[in-house]
């Protein structure tokens, strides 16, 4: 578990990141602030219990523009959401460490881009015409079936006892480097997931309910059909 930090030294510390990155900076270094910005998100809750539950921070991100012009006046009075014991400023730091993630990782998918649409302008140019491929490259989530058996598989192997919820981040490592497809809708939340370990860092019960997920339907898929028992 992350050392705690007091929330005062990660609000000094965020003012520190522009709210712009730079186009000058490279992948490795655009990744190496990804990191160190979601590091000190995960230390900011740590620090403050009543932004962990992610229902209440929906509801701030929601009012994002108007909270931080107007802050806690932007809140509505009908609401029974919102906690009288979350102060001004940690909502205010919240809602800075979210714009700037998204702003990071929005930075980092142009540059991977960037970095496809050259290595396929440079392969085009490096191939005879009449080598040409007429179809281009199919990318996509393997089948679900797939999907279910390498999530079921890992899960046994860093889990043999069954405990994988206590290894979360262990398993979730594994799947990356399995590459095993993480849920498409992931990458669209308001604080994007692109990988197993964004989701056990930043949604550990998201991630844990799409473990659950494939690995029921791993045995499902393995459960003997009626034709079979009979």
């Amino acid at each position: 578990m992350a050392d705690k930090i007091a929330p005062e030294q990660v609000a000094e510390k965020i003012e520190e990141v522009p709210r712009s990155i730079p186009q000058t900076a490279t992948l490795k270094e655009l990744e190496e602030l990804l990191q160190w910005l979601r590091g000190n998100y995960t230390r900011f809750l740590n620090n403050n219990p009543s932004l962990q539950d992610p229902l209440v921070r929906e509801q701030y991100k929601a009012l994002a523009p108007e909270y931080l012009k107007c802050g806690p006046l932007a809140i509505p009075s009908s609401s029974r959401v919102f906690s009288t014991r979350i102060t001004d400023s940690a909502v205010r730091r919240m809602l800075q460490f979210h714009e700037k993630i998204a702003c990071c990782q929005k930075a980092i998918d142009e540059k991977k881009l960037e970095t496809v649409k050259r290595e396929d302008a440079s392969a085009d140019l490096a191939q005879p015409a009449s080598e040409a491929p007429t179809k281009g490259r199919k990318r996509g989530p393997k089948g679900g079936d797939e999907t279910a058996s390498q999530v079921a598989e890992i899960v046994a192997q860093v889990a043999p006892g069954g405990d994988w919820e206590d290894k979360l981040g262990e398993t979730c490592s594994a799947l990356d480097r399995a590459e095993v497809p993480y849920p498409k809708t992931w990458p669209k939340r308001d604080l994007p997931l692109n990988s197993w370990e964004d989701g056990a860092t930043l949604e550990p019960g998201l991630a844990k309910k799409a473990i659950e997920y494939w690995v029921k339907v791993a045995k499902l898929r393995k459960s003997p059909s009626p034709e079979t028992l009979s």
